[in-house]
Protein backbone atom coordinates (compact mmCIF):
# COMPACT_ATOMS: atom_id res chain seq x y z
CA UNK A 1 0.00 0.00 0.00
CA UNK A 2 1.71 3.75 -1.19
CA UNK A 3 0.50 6.46 0.93
CA UNK A 4 1.59 9.83 0.42
CA UNK A 5 0.12 13.22 1.10
CA UNK A 6 1.04 16.66 2.96
CA UNK A 7 0.40 17.61 6.64
CA UNK A 8 -1.62 20.38 6.00
CA UNK A 9 -4.68 17.84 4.57
CA UNK A 10 -3.45 14.70 7.14
CA UNK A 11 -2.49 15.57 10.46
CA UNK A 12 -0.01 13.39 11.26
CA UNK A 13 -1.89 11.61 14.21
CA UNK A 14 -4.64 11.03 11.75
CA UNK A 15 -2.39 8.73 9.17
CA UNK A 16 -0.90 7.21 12.41
CA UNK A 17 -4.02 6.19 13.61
CA UNK A 18 -5.29 5.15 9.93
CA UNK A 19 -2.02 2.73 9.89
CA UNK A 20 -3.18 1.46 13.16
CA UNK A 21 -6.79 0.65 12.54
CA UNK A 22 -5.34 -1.14 9.12
CA UNK A 23 -2.71 -2.83 11.26
CA UNK A 24 -0.37 -1.84 8.48
CA UNK A 25 3.35 -2.59 8.49
CA UNK A 26 5.93 -0.74 7.26
CA UNK A 27 7.72 2.87 7.35
CA UNK A 28 6.26 6.36 7.26
CA UNK A 29 8.65 8.93 6.21
CA UNK A 30 8.22 12.66 6.78
CA UNK A 31 10.02 15.65 5.00
CA UNK A 32 9.43 18.90 5.79
CA UNK A 33 11.43 22.27 6.34
CA UNK A 34 12.67 21.08 9.88
CA UNK A 35 13.84 18.32 8.44
CA UNK A 36 12.71 14.58 8.42
CA UNK A 37 11.71 11.58 10.40
CA UNK A 38 10.60 8.09 10.04
CA UNK A 39 7.85 6.06 11.64
CA UNK A 40 8.30 2.11 11.60
CA UNK A 41 5.13 0.02 12.18
CA UNK A 42 4.52 -3.76 12.59
CA UNK A 43 0.81 -4.81 12.17
CA UNK A 44 0.01 -1.11 13.04
CA UNK A 45 1.92 -1.07 16.39
CA UNK A 46 5.06 1.48 16.81
CA UNK A 47 8.24 -0.68 16.20
CA UNK A 48 11.02 2.52 15.83
CA UNK A 49 11.14 6.04 14.90
CA UNK A 50 13.73 8.30 14.00
CA UNK A 51 14.00 11.93 13.86
CA UNK A 52 17.16 13.41 11.50
CA UNK A 53 17.22 16.30 13.71
CA UNK A 54 16.13 15.00 17.37
CA UNK A 55 18.90 11.90 17.52
CA UNK A 56 18.93 12.24 21.18
CA UNK A 57 14.48 11.47 21.45
CA UNK A 58 15.10 8.28 23.53
CA UNK A 59 11.50 7.12 23.33
CA UNK A 60 8.81 6.56 20.36
CA UNK A 61 6.85 9.60 22.04
CA UNK A 62 9.70 11.93 22.21
CA UNK A 63 10.20 11.29 18.54
CA UNK A 64 6.94 11.71 17.73
CA UNK A 65 6.50 14.63 19.61
CA UNK A 66 9.41 16.29 17.45
CA UNK A 67 7.59 15.07 14.14
CA UNK A 68 4.16 16.93 15.66
CA UNK A 69 6.30 20.27 15.63
CA UNK A 70 6.44 19.87 12.04
CA UNK A 71 4.03 22.95 10.66
CA UNK A 72 5.03 21.73 6.87
CA UNK A 73 5.63 18.74 5.16
CA UNK A 74 4.92 15.83 2.86
CA UNK A 75 4.66 11.97 4.11
CA UNK A 76 4.73 8.57 2.68
CA UNK A 77 3.71 5.65 3.60
CA UNK A 78 5.47 2.55 2.11
CA UNK A 79 4.12 -0.71 2.97
CA UNK A 80 6.88 -3.87 4.04
CA UNK A 81 9.79 -1.70 5.09
CA UNK A 82 11.23 -2.60 7.99
CA UNK A 83 13.52 -1.27 10.75
CA UNK A 84 17.06 -2.21 11.30
CA UNK A 85 16.44 -2.99 14.40
CA UNK A 86 13.05 -3.18 15.99
CA UNK A 87 11.99 -2.65 19.39
CA UNK A 88 9.23 -3.37 21.22
CA UNK A 89 6.04 -2.58 19.66
CA UNK A 90 4.29 0.19 21.31
CA UNK A 91 0.14 0.77 20.86
CA UNK A 92 0.05 3.87 18.89
CA UNK A 93 -2.87 5.47 20.89
CA UNK A 94 -0.50 5.64 23.77
CA UNK A 95 2.66 6.54 21.90
CA UNK A 96 0.18 9.55 20.61
CA UNK A 97 -1.13 10.31 23.86
CA UNK A 98 2.04 10.78 25.53
CA UNK A 99 3.50 12.86 22.66
CA UNK A 100 0.45 15.26 22.69
CA UNK A 101 1.37 15.70 26.42
CA UNK A 102 4.63 16.89 25.43
CA UNK A 103 3.33 19.18 22.89
CA UNK A 104 1.13 20.49 24.86
CA UNK A 105 3.59 21.40 27.79
CA UNK A 106 5.94 22.55 24.74
CA UNK A 107 3.11 25.17 23.64
CA UNK A 108 2.83 26.51 27.46
CA UNK A 109 6.70 26.71 27.53
CA UNK A 110 6.26 28.74 24.04
CA UNK A 111 3.89 31.01 25.23
CA UNK A 112 6.52 31.96 28.66
CA UNK A 113 9.81 31.67 26.67
CA UNK A 114 10.01 34.39 23.42
CA UNK A 115 12.38 32.29 21.60
CA UNK A 116 14.70 29.21 22.00
CA UNK A 117 17.75 31.31 20.93
CA UNK A 118 17.99 33.26 23.96
CA UNK A 119 21.01 32.42 25.50
CA UNK A 120 21.89 32.97 29.57
CA UNK A 121 25.14 33.96 30.38
CA UNK A 122 26.84 34.96 33.51
CA UNK A 123 28.43 38.23 34.37
CA UNK A 124 31.29 39.20 36.30
CA UNK A 125 29.84 42.42 37.32
CA UNK A 126 26.26 43.19 37.89
CA UNK A 127 25.00 46.96 36.59
CA UNK A 128 23.12 47.00 39.81
CA UNK A 129 23.87 46.06 43.63
CA UNK A 130 21.00 43.72 43.56
CA UNK A 131 19.01 41.37 40.88
CA UNK A 132 15.72 39.91 41.19
CA UNK A 133 14.85 36.89 39.52
CA UNK A 134 11.24 36.13 39.25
Amino acid sequence: MALQGTIDTFELTEVVRLLAAGSKTGVLRLEGSRGSGRIWVTGGKVTATKVDHAPRAGTHAEALFELLRFEDGSFTFISDELADAEGEPADPEEVLDAAEALLAEWRDIERVVPTTRAMVTLRRQLSRGDVVLD
